[in-house]
This record gives C-alpha cells, sequence and structure tokens, in this order.
C-alpha cells in the first residue's frame, strides 16, 4: 500500500510550501502533480511579493530563479488614444529586503519543488488526481489516473488551482458563480533586457509591474497588465467572465487591441511572442465555501485566496502563506493524532496568523465595488478628457474648477460620484 502521512495535490506555491515544510518536520509527504513539471500547467506572469518566502526560506532571492525586483509600480487609465497614470517609483524596493519580484513560474516553480525534495518529499509528475478516497466521510486518500495508483495518507491538502474539481467533489465548495470568476489571457514577449531597462525607465536588476483600467477591456470589469521580467514582458488581460460571456467579445481580440493602444504598442515594439496562454481566476473571498473537513484541507488557489483590490493584485504570496498555514495545522493535528474536521480546524488560526483572512476579511467588499461598470467607462474618460483640458494650449483659459465640474456633469454626476466614493471607501479602507 502507498501510504504516506500526507498527500498534498498541486505543486504551485500553495501545495509546494506545504510540502516543503511538512517534509522539514520529518513527515512523509507526497506532492503529486499533473503536468510533465512543476510550473509547466502554469500561465501566471505577475510579481511574488517577498514577505511571506522570506518567513519561510531566509534571502530566498539569493538562489531563486527571479527575474527583476519590483521598484516601479502604475495604475494607467486609459481610453481609446490617451491615458493618465498614477505612476509610483522607490528604488530601495530593488534592494535587500526586497518587496517583490516579477517571476516565470517555469523557471521558479521547479527550483521550490526541489527545495521540497531535498527535505525528503516525494515528487510524483505526470499524475493526474482523479478523486478523494473516502471511508465513513473522511479522506483517506486519493485516487489517480496511474494503475495500481491509489495513495493513502492521514490528510490530504487541495491545492489544484481555482476552478478545483477535486474540492468540489469533496463537497468543500459549491461551483463558482459567473460574476465570482475572470479569465486572463496572456502573452509573453522577448525584448533585450537592455531595451526594457530604457522603455521602462528602470536600472539594471530592476522591474516595473504596469495595471491598465478602461478601454483595454471595453469598458467590461477587468484590466490589462504589463509586467517587466528579465529578458521578456508578460502582457495580458483579465476580464469579469459574466461580462465576457455578456458581450461575447473574443479574449484574444480584447489582447489583439490592447496591444494596438499607442502606450502600449510603444512598449513592446519589435517584441517577439514566444508564448499565449489563458487562466480562471477567482475574484472573490474563500468564503464561498468550507477550507476543511474530516481529513482536507484547501489552500492556494483552491481556497480562493486571491486578492484584487484595484490598487494591488495579490495570489502568489497568499497562496504560500496559506499552504504554511496548512502545514502548520497538519503539525499541529499530527501532535494530537487528530485529523477530523475539529481537529484541522485549527487552521483558521494559522491562517489568521499569516494574515491570510484578516487581508481578504479587510477587502471582502472590493470585488462587489469594482463590479461598478462606471469604473471603466466614464472615470478613464474624465481623468483623460480633464487633462486634455487644461493641457490644450491655443483655447482660452477656464478655472479647473471650472472643468473638473463640467466633466463630472457630463461624464459621471455628482450623486454618482459620491455614491462610488462610499462604496470605495468602504472596499478598501
Amino acid at each position: 500500500m502507498n501510504r504516506f502521512d500526507v498527500i498534498v495535490i498541486g505543486a504551485g506555491p500553495a501545495g509546494t510550501t506545504a510540502a516543503y515544510l511538512l517534509a522539514k518536520e520529518g513527515m512523509r509527504v507526497v506532492l503529486v502533480e499533473r503536468g510533465e513539471a512543476a510550473g509547466a500547467k502554469n500561465v501566471f506572469g505577475g510579481v511574488l511579493w517577498c514577505a511571506s518566502l522570506n518567513k519561510i526560506i531566509p534571502d530566498f532571492w539569493e538562489e531563486a530563479p527571479l527575474e527583476r525586483a519590483v521598484v516601479r509600480k502604475g495604475i494607467f487609465f486609459l481610453t481609446e488614444d490617451a491615458s493618465f497614470s498614477l505612476d509610483f517609483f522607490l528604488p530601495s524596493f530593488g534592494v535587500s529586503p526586497y518587496n517583490g519580484f516579477t517571476i516565470i513560474r517555469q523557471k521558479f516553480d521547479p527550483w521550490y519543488v526541489e527545495k521540497a525534495k531535498k527535505e525528503g518529499a516525494i515528487f510524483v509528475p505526470m499524475t493526474l488526481v482523479e478523486n478523494i478516497i473516502f471511508e465513513d466521510k473522511r479522506a483517506v486518500g486519493v485516487r489517480t489516473e496511474r494503475k495500481d495508483g491509489d495513495l493513502f495518507a492521514d490528510v490530504v491538502i487541495i491545492a489544484d488551482g481555482a476552478n478545483s474539481l477535486l474540492a468540489k467533489r469533496a463537497g468543500l465548495r459549491r461551483e463558482y458563480l459567473p460574476e465570482e470568476l475572470a479569465l486572463g489571457v496572456k502573452e509573453v514577449l522577448e525584448l533585450p533586457p537592455e531595451v526594457i531597462e530604457e522603455r521602462f525607465q528602470l536600472s539594471a536588476g530592476q522591474g516595473a509591474a504596469l495595471e491598465f483600467v478602461g478601454w483595454c477591456t471595453k469598458g467590461m470589469q477587468g484590466g490589462g497588465f504589463l509586467y517587466t521580467n528579465e529578458k521578456s514582458l508578460s502582457l495580458g488581460i483579465v476580464v469579469s467572465l459574466s461580462a465576457l460571456c455578456k458581450k461575447g467579445s473574443p479574449p484574444y481580440d480584447l489582447l489583439n487591441d490592447f496591444k494596438s493602444h499607442p502606450l502600449i504598442s510603444k512598449y513592446i515594439k519589435n517584441a517577439k511572442p514566444i508564448e499565449y496562454a489563458a487562466h480562471l481566476i477567482p475574484e472573490t473571498t474563500p468564503f464561498i465555501g468550507r477550507l476543511f473537513s474530516d481529513g482536507l484541507l484547501l489552500t492556494g488557489d483552491a481556497g480562493g485566496f486571491v486578492l484584487n483590490t484595484g490598487f494591488n493584485l495579490e495570489g502568489a504570496n497568499l497562496a504560500i502563506a496559506s499552504g504554511a498555514a496548512a502545514a502548520q495545522t497538519v503539525v499541529e493535528a499530527k501532535k494530537k493524532g487528530d485529523f477530523s474536521k475539529e481537529g484541522l480546524s485549527v487552521y483558521l488560526r494559522f491562517l489568521e496568523e499569516w494574515g491570510v483572512l484578516s487581508t481578504l476579511r479587510r477587502f471582502q467588499k472590493a470585488p462587489e465595488s469594482l463590479r461598478n461598470p462606471r469604473l471603466y467607462k466614464e472615470y478613464p474618460k474624465f481623468l483623460c478628457s480633464f487633462f486634455e483640458k487644461i493641457y490644450t494650449v491655443g483655447k482660452e483659459k477656464r478655472g479647473y474648477l471650472e472643468i473638473i465640474k463640467e466633466e463630472l456633469r457630463k461624464k459621471i454626476g455628482w450623486r454618482n460620484l459620491i455614491k462610488d466614493f462610499i462604496s470605495l471607501r468602504r472596499a478598501i479602507g
């Protein structure tokens, strides 16, 4: 019988973190991954914020395969031919202790799995877990597609991504509603490092994480992104699945139009496309279902641990923190010999200690606030129109307050402005 202390399903940041920490505790851990290698099935192209991983592997940046330290963060409001930005630059983010790095998961994930393997975790790639094995309503193992491939353990950690079929089959989670999911489409575009640094006003090793709102999604809920890697750019859009279905816009058309915007086309000029991918992203909190039951834990995207406040996107760091919380939960349960639902309920306490639930709870109204269609239509038009008027030379000058009043009245309305401000205040306050 293939017997372990713990089975972890999914070798992303959450699953690998759990496997790494549990193996360090001397437990017999098997990490099962359906891809041919860790990261092979992943389409992430973004930023790993450092705090969580640095607690687990201090100064991990000295050995991990990272791209660029993010020192520039920008939010751009787009119309068809104009843009207004809030652009933040802080060079100290580019030195130790770093704030965040752009990463390519096909490089980062194998490195992280190797760390887990060195601690004793057994890595089993190219293996699809078809179902959870239950005895008396308690999870006791998993059924894989391999012949005689059943695996058994005291506890199973599900970390198989946002659209976790295993979590649904186990009854831990309902189906996501379309408005709770977004579809992300991404291209990786190759560019020489020196060109990236010149175009984004960076020094060697420095990186930028830019987000875009407005015309890039044709007014639908969502946005665009552009992240600098060492020798490439990660460019893409994320759009509400419900809005996409209603409008019927093919996501690759949106991406192609985004690439044609005057601002974006300047950044990606002569870049060579080397990869295209699409991915579902949860845009809600983990409270759509249960995070644990007898012998089972959900972590990472499978638990809904993703945050979008409109100002910042967080996923990989929350996955790592939740994976660490899952590992601590199993260690505690092992000491007590209790892997029941009650024994695993300390998971919530560890999620709080790692700042996962407290962060998501603080911003739990953000997804609702971000569904406001005016954020993606009227506000970008208002900002760009206002600055176009104050910067236009050759016409009779008017007071800035007069222009603001006129543009607000035309494009948004005072009542909507007050209502939107209150909604935003509740969402991010």
